[in-house]
């Protein structure tokens, strides 16, 4: 890796894990340390289905995880008063799944959160420096859904790594 690659993945690295230590940080005062970030990030997925919610399977989806791990975690979120679960009246086997009050209050404090934070990233720059992060953002995006889709596809999540790399 040369010397301007290197700084640059070292800023990704630190960046990543910044982003999700104040996204804790600033979501836990909301909820009093009652919600996790990724119930937060439940908590969006189920409220980009609007008022009539999202089927457990679009929830699972869109989150990347099993359905069994969703409906767990979905089951926490109802008893906490953030979720609601509905039997679709057509067919008794669709759940739908959609935001209680509560629930509604902390995706907007959430979404607010991520507003802010690329309100804050993006206001030193013209418009023709934020098509190139727009752009730069979008192919590191795409390489790395490509490679998660390639991992789920193999036994072991190995190709990114040489061979040499990778215990026998």
């Amino acid at each position: 890796m040369n010397s301007y690659s290197g700084k640059l993945n070292a800023q990704l690295v630190d960046c990543f894990r910044s982003v999700l230590k104040v996204e804790e940080k600033s979501l836990g005062c909301l909820s009093a340390r009652e919600l996790s970030v990724s119930e937060f990030h439940l908590l969006e997925a189920v409220g980009r289905g609007g008022s009539g919610g999202k089927k457990v399977s679009e929830i699972a989806q869109a989150l990347g995880v099993t359905m069994p791990s969703v409906t767990v975690a979905i089951g926490k979120l109802e008893k906490k008063g953030y979720l609601r679960r509905t039997r679709c009246g057509r067919d008794a086997r669709v759940v739908n799944v959609s935001l209680t009050r509560s629930g509604r209050r902390m995706n907007s404090a959430h979404r607010y959160f991520h507003e802010q934070m690329v309100r804050s990233f993006l206001s030193s720059f013209s418009e023709e420096e934020k098509d190139v992060i727009l752009r730069a953002v979008t192919n590191l995006n795409t390489f790395l859904a490509e490679h998660v889709r390639e991992m789920d596809t193999k036994e072991r999540a190995t190709a990114l790594l040489p061979t040499e790399f990778i215990k026998k």
